[in-house]
């Protein structure tokens, strides 16, 4: 690794290793565990609070303080999705199955039968989850 980290946010794409963290450059770097090499990446366009990675649609989705962006390694670049899921995506668990977003939250402390949310990324809608 170029950098140390601290809070740091990784995900595995395609064989590799995405790491992201810190307050300085380079913010995020790749692990290419075949070659034992660290790549740097493009600067995301925002503060990263959350990372989750698409292998069906080959991205990384990284949500900010109000946007969620794409990570393409393809074109090494970022796309910002115009999607805010700052009520849902607060750094807790979540997974993507079939281009939705499943998260694990709790909107109310004192309820907890209302502990899973969904993001349908081809619509671009929440879904309702009984």
């Amino acid at each position: 690794m170029n950098s140390h980290r601290s809070n740091a946010l990784a995900a595995a794409l395609d064989g590799k290793i995405y790491v992201f963290a810190g307050r300085r450059s380079p913010y995020g770097e790749v692990f290419d565990p075949d070659r034992g090499l660290w790549a740097l990446l493009p600067e995301p366009p925002d503060f990263l609070g959350a990372l989750l990675s698409d292998p069906s649609n080959a991205r990384l989705l990284a949500h900010s303080r109000d946007d969620l962006y794409a990570y393409y390694p393809a074109s090494n670049s970022w796309k910002s999705l115009n999607v805010n899921l700052s009520h849902y995506w607060t750094g807790t668990p979540c997974v993507i199955v079939d281009d939705v977003i499943y998260f694990c939250f709790t909107p109310d402390p004192d309820d907890h039968t209302h502990c899973l949310a969904a993001y349908d990324l081809v619509s671009n809608q929440p879904l309702d989850i009984k």
